[in-house]
Parts: structure tokens; sequence; C-alpha cells
């Protein structure tokens, strides 16, 4: 899936608006800081291949079909993106996470962990290791979130009313004008994002 959908999911699932801390030893607004910690988490698995595109796009001059077709699947660039998304590396962190009781910790964990199972059945020949370190298997699933050669053609309207349906509740759980404000903007680029690439694939 796209990142921002991935986002929106895990503000879904792991996030609730003014949650109440217990104890005085919490911060502030600890409802602020899981958000922040979730969005990271969400991130967190892609995060190293926005590193890599810019280094490869802005340092080394690439174009993006070199980038894409030639160095994201080089091993080099596949052994990096592996620990970004490796299951094993999560799941230990949000162990460890609740064993000490360090809520940012599994919550993070759960956000990264909740990325790579709704990635898992939506790359076809683009996907992780995600078994790493363990081994650099890969899963190949049948259906790709943008490839139309692997029901793309169906897999991106599918994720386009998901993220659609996401934001929608996000904007009913949230009443601070901020939130919703941000709420609107992120799903109306999106939509723009996803109508473009349906055109180019399309087309």
């Amino acid at each position: 899936m796209n990142t921002p959908t991935h986002i929106a999911l895990g503000f879904f699932a792991l996030c609730r608006p003014d949650l109440k801390g217990e104890g005085q030893d919490q911060v502030a607004v600890p409802g602020l800081r899981d958000h922040l910690v979730v969005l990271a988490g969400s991130l967190a698995p892609d995060a190293i291949l926005y590193v890599l595109y810019a280094y490869a796009r802005l340092v080394q001059g690439l174009t993006d079909e070199r980038i894409f077709r030639v160095e994201y699947f080089s091993d080099s660039w596949q052994s990096v993106l592996a620990i970004g998304n490796s299951a094993p590396l999560y799941a230990a962190l949000l162990a460890a996470g609740v064993a000490a009781k360090l809520r940012p910790l599994w919550l993070f964990a759960a956000a990264a962990l909740l990325h790579i199972a709704t990635d898992l059945p939506l790359h076809h020949d683009d996907g992780h290791a995600h078994l790493w370190p363990f081994t650099m298997w890969k899963f190949e699933s049948p259906v790709s979130y943008w490839d139309p050669a692997h029901f793309g053609n169906i897999a991106m309207p599918v994720e386009a009313a998901l993220f659609t349906v996401l934001c929608v509740a996000l904007f009913r759980r949230y009443q601070n004008i901020w939130a919703r404000g941000g709420i609107l903007l992120v799903l109306t680029a999106q939509l723009i994002g996803f109508a473009y690439w349906a055109f180019i694939f399309g087309g």
C-alpha cells in the first residue's frame, strides 16, 4: 500500500484523541505523543526507501526509471530495505516494550508491524525480505497494489476507497479543527495521486 494509507490505518487502529495519562509522571499530552509515535512506526518500513531515493535522485542524479527498475532490485538496496521491513525486529521491539511497560516502544513496533502485515499481500515482485535477519526470502503475492499485470487495476481503487473510509472515520473521531483540516488536506492530495496513477497505468 501507499505510505499515507499505512499512516491512516495506524492512526485508526492504534490512536484515540485526548487520551488521559495515568500518574503524575505522564507527559502533558499523552495523546499527542501516541500519535507521533504511531506516525513514526507507520513510516518506519518506508523511511529507508525515501532516504535511498533522495540520495539516488539528488546526489547521484539517477532517473526514476533507473532507480525503480535497477537500483531498487540491487542486492545493496534490498539488504538495507530488509532492515526497515523486518518483522522479527519489530516483534522483538514489541515484546520488549510490553515487558518493560514502555508504551511508546510497543506502539511504534505495533504500527510498523501493521504496516508490514498490510504490505505483504500487496507486493508481487517488489516486496521485501520480511524475515530478515534469518533469511532474505521474499513472499511474491499474486496481487500488486499498483501493477495492472497483477490486479493493480483492482487493488488501486480498493485502496483508494479504504483510504477514504479511514479518513472519514478519523474526521468523525477528531473534533479539533486543525486535525480535521489536516485530514481533509491529506485526503485530497492522496486521491489526486490515486487518480494520476490510475490515468498513467490505465492510459
